[in-house]
């Protein structure tokens, strides 16, 4: 089986990996050290910094983690 190339995919191919070494993605990694103890901070269990749940589904949340 051959494979044929058009000179456009050959250019945007090199294009895609010149720009993969040029410009490496980092991480935005964090360590276990950097992650913030939230019974410290502001003494609940559930931290939803999303805002995704509401108070009525963080307080029953929280106090089932407690018991």
């Amino acid at each position: 089986m051959q494979l044929q190339f058009s000179n456009k995919q050959i250019i945007w191919s090199s294009l895609l990996c010149f720009s993969a070494m040029a410009f490496p993605l980092t991480s935005q990694a964090i360590t276990v050290q950097e992650v913030p103890n939230t019974r410290q901070v502001n003494n609940t269990w559930v931290t939803d910094n999303a805002n995704i749940l509401s108070d009525r589904m963080e307080t029953p949340l929280n106090q089932m983690i407690s018991d």
